[in-house]
């Protein structure tokens, strides 16, 4: 007699009448943290989604004393999108059947297909904590994207997010509201939007599939190897997320409560990426929304948001090496132009080589996009390449040329010799860098 067999026998003989996976569990809703997994849905539910599973026996007192700490890990893990679940073995002989190593209770398993071939078993400490850690590692393992807190940033703090974002090559996801934290809602709505990876094995698994067809004797081996490859391929988010709650972001973005998804985000200058924003609430399928909305031709320039100090430290001394300082929003413009006495704007070409030859001089050099917003008052209708010396204080005004680097030396020149021509802005108003409108 073998020792399943035994086993059988064993509980067939001191098992009288036990409630059950909910005496069990003691559930009494849905939400249990602990699913019952029986031969009727053990194929669907283990189709898509691993589980960590608990075979039991309901006489067993080691399971009794598991079962608390078990539905305390299962509502803990579900939060990160890992399901946990429990199968009464004597009941279910198919399930049974899969697992012929089972020789006590409770056996526990991290089951990461039906078949029940791709199975780890757990022999760790048998308390909530230790489950709950083990749990994730091998979920994460298997491919599931694991439903993690996302974090809360300030206004000032959004730089180094997209940034973060644009290195690793991922749009941005950002929650506005006025919750504490990212509510749960937004947590799951981030783990659901994943790319799937193609596996490194999809040839084998091809040629498998063939085989399995023509096979008579090895039709379970097969099925095995082909659940494992399936069970290895990787899930990887689709964005990078984060939440934020401040008053500062809320004015920035002019809204309340919306989400903002970062669909084209410039790596090395982010002040040129876009963002499509929606109101909430909003109807409809938002996970639908937001891939929809990476491809959105209609997206507006990103807010303003400031560099942090590590940035700004970087880029001094980048400039510093280089001569001159580019320009990328208003800013800017009004710290490394405007605040200085002689500013030298180039508009659409690059002159290190002067500010180099007039480093001596009292020029501030700095350079803007001929599409930046305040170029077009700056060229005052001149034609890029042009270089643009501002003049700031009660009664800003201009000195300009267009053509190449002999013709912007000799307006240095001029300057320098007091024989330049400086005309006044309109309104007596520097050009500002208009911000676009965020409502919607």
């Amino acid at each position: 007699m073998n020792n399943m067999l035994l086993l059988r026998v064993a509980i067939m003989l001191v098992a009288p009448a036990f409630g059950g996976h909910s005496e069990m569990f003691g559930c009494r809703r849905k939400d249990c943290g602990v699913a019952e997994l029986t031969d009727a849905n053990w194929g669907s539910a283990l189709a898509t989604t691993p589980h960590f599973v608990m075979f039991y026996a309901p006489w067993c007192g080691h399971c009794k004393s598991l079962a608390p700490k078990l539905k305390a890990a299962g509502k803990e893990l579900e939060k990160a999108g890992v399901k946990v679940g429990a199968v009464d073995v004597e009941p279910n002989p198919r399930i049974q059947a899969l697992f012929p190593d089972i020789r006590g209770f409770p056996t526990l398993k991290f089951v990461k297909a039906a078949k029940g071939s791709s199975s780890v078993d757990y022999n760790g400490p048998r308390e909530q904590d230790d489950i709950v850690r083990w749990s994730k590692e091998q979920a994460a393992k298997a491919g599931v994207v694991l439903v993690e807190p996302a974090a809360t940033k300030r206004y000032d703090e959004l730089y180094s997010f997209l940034g973060r974002a644009a290195l690793d090559g991922l749009p941005g996801l950002l929650l506005i509201a006025s919750e504490r934290e990212a509510p749960e809602w937004y947590n799951k709505l981030h783990a659901s939007l994943v790319k799937t990876g193609d596996s490194p094995e999809a040839e084998t698994r091809s040629l498998l599939v063939e085989a399995r067809k023509k096979s008579k004797n090895f039709v379970a081996p097969i099925d095995a190897v082909i659940a494992d490859i399936d069970a290895a391929r990787t899930a990887a988010p689709l964005f990078a997320a984060a939440y934020a709650n401040d008053e500062a972001t809320k004015h920035h973005f002019n809204v309340t409560s919306a989400l903002v998804v970062f669909n084209k985000l410039d790596r090395k200058n982010l002040y040129s990426s876009t963002c499509v924003v929606a109101q909430l609430p909003k109807t409809g399928d938002l996970a639908d929304w937001a891939r929809r909305a990476l491809d959105d031709p209609d997206g507006v320039a990103i807010p303003q948001v400031p560099k942090p100090p590590s940035v700004l430290a970087a880029e001094a001394r980048a400039a510093k090496k280089r001569g001159s300082v580019r320009i990328s929003g208003p800013s800017e413009l009004e710290s490394e132009c405007y605040a200085h006495a002689n500013c030298v704007l180039a508009i659409g070409q690059d002159v290190s080589a002067l500010a180099h030859k007039f480093s001596k001089n009292n020029f501030k050099f700095v350079s803007l996009d001929s599409d930046a917003p305040p170029a077009v008052a700056l060229l005052a209708g001149l034609p890029p390449p042009a270089l643009v010396v501002v003049k700031g204080g009660k009664r800003p005004r201009a000195a300009r040329v267009s053509g190449d680097l002999d013709a912007f030396a000799k307006l240095l020149d001029d300057v320098l010799a007091g024989q330049a021509k400086f005309d006044a802005f309109p309104d007596k108003t520097l050009p500002a860098w208009d911000l676009p409108d965020y409502d919607l």
